[in-house]
């Protein structure tokens, strides 16, 4: 089973309405007990969308970028990620990782025509759940967790600006890799 990361960037929360601005796709790879990043792909979409004032300020240095990118067909994306899948040795099945895939991500990705039901078997991983297992171990808060993960795993830093989707792709890998190094101090710790 091959591994990747995934993060979009949006203009809003709507999949029918709003556009994607971003898409960002991090190789992982198996390497011990924990996971290193491989080959990337990034891709900054056209956007004509006006920006509501959180959007503007959290992208505020991207959304030049999206005026200015020419437009493209949802198919020459889809092609573009489908080749890089294969590039990186997929034949599948692939496991999706990322914060908030299922309610965001795919959707949109689906709704985009940039993701197709049936161009390649998949499984989804998210974040969510194994924060909220360590947050109950640890007795803190998730957003500790996040914060406890990124400073218990030094070994991976992210790569390009901050709320951007290949940063995100790194910066959720970096926190999977804390969360798992947490869990084992606290066995360790127990024993």
């Amino acid at each position: 089973m091959k591994y990747f990361m995934l993060d979009i960037e949006t203009m809003g929360l709507d999949p029918e309405k709003d556009d994607i601005i971003q898409i960002g796709i991090l190789e992982v790879n198996e390497v011990g007990d924990y996971y290193i990043p491989g080959r990337a792909y990034s891709r900054t979409l056209h956007t004509s969308q006006k920006p509501n004032d959180f959007i503007a300020k959290m992208h505020h240095d991207l959304l030049p970028t999206c005026n200015r990118t020419p437009m493209v067909q949802p198919s020459v994306v889809r092609n573009e990620i489908l080749k890089f899948f294969n590039s990186c040795g997929f034949v599948g099945p692939a496991m999706l990782m990322g914060q908030n895939l299922m309610s965001l991500d795919i959707p949109f990705m689906r709704a985009k025509a940039i993701l197709m039901k049936g161009d390649f078997h998949y499984r989804v991983f998210e974040l969510m759940p194994i924060a909220r297992v360590v947050a109950k171990l640890l007795n803190v808060d998730v957003q500790t967790v996040y914060k406890m993960a990124g400073e218990a795993y030094p070994e991976i830093e992210p790569q390009g600006k901050k709320h951007q989707a290949l940063y995100d792709c790194y910066n959720q890998l970096k926190s999977l890799n804390g969360m798992i190094r947490l869990i084992r101090r606290t066995q360790s710790q127990a024993v």
